[in-house]
């Protein structure tokens, strides 16, 4: 922001140091598109066919490119289908192959309600179940907590049992109520970032994929129910 770095104390910025410092800051900052300038680090893990850390010029590449493309992410293993992708690390959005065509930059990605944070890109097929990997998520945060705040605490063991349910096929609608409750308190009221950004992955998929969530309660998911699809 303001031309200045908001954090100097990580392996990536000090790589950039000596780039900048020989090419100068204009010329490094031209290398993005505009309204974010240079280059940054992406981490794509996952079921791409191309796993490794990537420096692509901000604002010149969308999602679909950074995932598909031969000098990326190479498309997804096996052939299968995309089905969603984790990005900025584990407090970050989740997003869906219908917003492939966002730019990677800031900006952009914000207008979809997504964001770069960490630069990891964690790309999942379709034979994840999301909620699956919302326990996931959920078990890290756990660990994370340092507990001090109820919030957090509380929050995160709550919202792990509730997908444990879902899972299990013992959820019922008042479930996704719950959910909302739990992440819009544990955002106003954790005591720092990790709280606060618990639930970022679950808040994406309770947006645009409540539909899976529906399914579980009827046990319409091949992951968690196997059995019901063997009986088909």
């Amino acid at each position: 922001m303001f031309e200045k770095p908001t954090l100097v104390n990580n392996v990536e910025s000090f790589a950039d140091i000596p780039i900048i410092l020989t090419m100068g800051g204009k010329a490094f900052a031209e290398c993005g598109g505009d309204g974010d300038g240079g280059t940054k680090l992406v981490c794509l893990s996952g079921n791409c066919n191309h796993r490794g850390t990537y420096e692509i010029p901000l604002g010149k590449v969308t999602l679909r490119e950074l995932i598909y493309d031969a000098e990326f992410g190479g498309g997804i293993k096996d052939g299968k289908e995309l089905k969603f992708y984790h990005l900025g690390g584990q407090s970050g959005p989740i997003g869906f192959p219908e917003q492939l065509d966002t730019l990677y930059t800031a900006k952009a990605l914000w207008a979809q309600g997504l964001s770069v944070g960490s630069g990891a890109v964690v790309v999942l097929d379709e034979d994840m179940c999301i909620i699956d990997y919302l326990k996931k998520v959920s078990a890290f945060f756990i660990h994370e907590s340092c507990g001090k705040c109820t919030p957090c605490r509380e929050g995160n063991r709550h919202v792990y049992n509730i997908l444990d349910k879902f899972t299990k096929g013992t959820a019922t609608e008042e479930d996704f109520e719950r959910l909302e409750r739990l992440s819009e308190t544990m955002a106003l009221t954790s005591s720092c970032g990790l709280g606060q950004t618990a639930t970022a992955a679950l808040d994406s998929c309770l947006k645009h994929r409540k539909a899976e969530f529906e399914a579980h309660l009827q046990g319409n998911c091949p992951v968690c129910f196997p059995t019901n699809k063997e009986a088909e």
